[in-house]
């Protein structure tokens, strides 16, 4: 705006060779008006419009643009969850015959009853007298899982003989357990009932099935031990292989034939016909963990039987004979602890 007017007149000045009375007046007055004209425009905002003396002011435009903004948030000021003892509710699939997961609403299971929860496995098996020591780094969270699922079977089938909870039903006959995780400990196998009350491992299977009933064994050897009728001053029995389940078993098994065969014996993990395992449900490390045919390891398999109360309905009459036998046993070991009185003491 000062620019163009002052050159237009210097341009039209400079070619006069004479000038008039009225150049100079007419530059001076140029110049003054220019000069007004940059202060005024110097005074006004940038980016704003003269305001006018009528109507309401123009509004500035809106900008579509989203403004970025940081937060800075102190962490003192964190917000933390607050605790539960409820259970996360746990939806599982339904896996198909080709590996599919049919995730749908008639393959799910309903939404479980939310209940308060022991914070931890270990705190649950407190509950039932049972403790895990030994190498604390090796008690996966697996391995406890593979523990409780054991004890709750054996619990359960105890609470069902004696009308107890199932947690009064097996701390009335194991007070208290204790399951050692231990180095190299057991030779030939992965658990060892080292007395009535302790068993170690040094292994499990990593198929949970086969663990679970392989703790099942191994607590059968403890309740042969637990039926021991005779004990010395301390308590403890005077031999396992005296006065206790695997005596009254062997005081009896060749006394009962299936046919040319004993019924309660075994002479190897596999029967006398294909597909046949003595009465069994299934062949060595299915349902026989045993390692010989002695009578304390074919009690303890036969304990793994009686807990899931499952045998195998053979035409010989193997799974029938041992299943009559170990309820009829079971109810008797059991019925000393009806009255809360324990075997041990």
């Amino acid at each position: 705006m000062m620019v163009a007017p002052l050159a237009l007149i210097g341009l039209a000045l400079g070619k006069k060779k004479k000038r008039g009375k009225w150049d100079s007046f007419i530059a001076v007055l140029v110049v003054c008006v220019v000069v007004g004209m940059s202060v005024s425009a110097c005074n006004q905002p940038s980016g704003a419009s003269a305001p006018t003396t009528s109507g309401a002011p123009t509004p500035l435009p809106t900008s579509t643009a989203t403004p970025k903004v940081t937060l800075i948030v102190p962490t003192s000021l964190t917000p933390t969850l607050a605790s539960t003892n409820e259970t996360a509710v746990q939806v599982k699939t339904s896996i198909s015959d080709d590996g599919c997961n049919n995730l749908n609403a008639s393959t799910l299971e309903p939404e479980p009853t939310l209940t308060p929860m022991p914070s931890s496995i270990k705190d649950e098996l407190m509950m039932y007298g049972v403790e895990l020591t030994g190498k604390d780094a090796y008690w996966t969270l697996y391995r406890q899982d593979v523990i409780l699922s054991a004890v709750k079977a054996i619990a359960n089938r105890f609470g069902g003989i004696l009308g107890l909870s199932p947690i009064e039903a097996f701390t009335r006959v194991f007070p208290n357990h204790t399951f050692e995780w231990c180095d190299k400990c057991v030779d030939n196998g992965y658990g060892w009932c080292f007395e009535e009350n302790k068993i170690k491992l040094d292994g499990m299977y990593t198929i949970e099935y086969k663990a679970v009933r392989l703790i099942v064994h191994e607590m059968g050897h403890a309740m042969d031990q637990k039926v021991c009728a005779s004990r010395r001053a301390d308590g403890a029995c005077e031999t396992v292989f005296e006065n206790s389940a695997r005596t009254d078993l062997q005081d009896v098994w060749n006394n009962d034939y299936c046919g040319e065969h004993l019924c309660l014996a075994r002479n190897g993990h596999n029967g006398p016909e294909t597909g046949v395992y003595w009465g069994f449900a299934g062949g060595c490390e299915e349902w026989q963990f045993g390692m010989t045919d002695g009578p304390g390891e074919v009690w303890a398999d036969m304990f793994i039987g009686w807990v899931f109360d499952t045998w195998d309905n053979d035409s010989k009459g193997f799974g029938k004979a041992k299943k009559e036998y170990m309820d009829s046993k079971m109810q008797t070991y059991l019925n000393k602890y009806r009255a809360g009185k324990n075997i041990l003491r």
